[in-house]
């Protein structure tokens, strides 16, 4: 007996990371498409991403693949699509978002660790205080000293104390 299916073919990009804020570099990369393709990089509203290197041009190779690292624009928090088309015009979608920052070192460990927090992308002025920062309903304690205010860059730097809570993602 003979049996047949259909199966695609398609394009695939990923990004090393689905967020940023403004101005952070991310890495694209794409496979499946036209081989030795010039490829353009847009956002949802049709404007061009800037590529960083000496190149600003894409190219796939002779397997249709490429890696290139894009600068988030200087647009309104908000999710947006990242379109990639190659010159046969394959299309490939995948999203991002712009939004507020948080880098936490480290990311994991017992309760009762110390973890040093920066913030990028956040209102100056504004102030983060005991209750501000909370781990599934828990608050973490604030050891820097005194109140922490955003700088007028929009940044923030403290220290906090996990809270006593069960082990897993918070």
């Amino acid at each position: 007996t003979i049996r047949s299916n259909v199966f695609y073919i398609l394009p695939k990009i990923t990004v090393s990371r689905d967020m940023g804020f403004i101005g952070d570099i991310i890495e694209v990369k794409g496979y499946g498409f036209e081989q030795d393709s010039n490829i353009d990089i847009k956002s949802a509203n049709n404007t061009d991403i800037k590529i960083i290197g000496s190149n600003s041009r894409v190219k796939t190779d002779s397997l249709g693949s490429f890696t290139c690292t894009i600068e988030i624009p200087d647009f309104e928090y908000d999710s947006y699509t990242l379109t990639t088309i190659d010159e046969e015009n394959n299309e490939v979608n995948t999203s991002f978002t712009i939004n507020a920052i948080i880098d936490l070192t480290p990311d994991e460990g017992p309760s009762g660790s110390v973890i040093h927090v920066t913030g990028r992308g956040f209102n100056p002025g504004d102030t983060i205080d005991i209750g501000d920062i909370i781990f599934n309903n828990t608050v973490a304690t604030i050891i820097s000293d005194g109140l922490i205010t955003v700088s007028n860059k929009g940044t923030f730097i403290l220290d906090l104390l996990t809270p006593s809570i069960d082990s897993g993602l918070h």
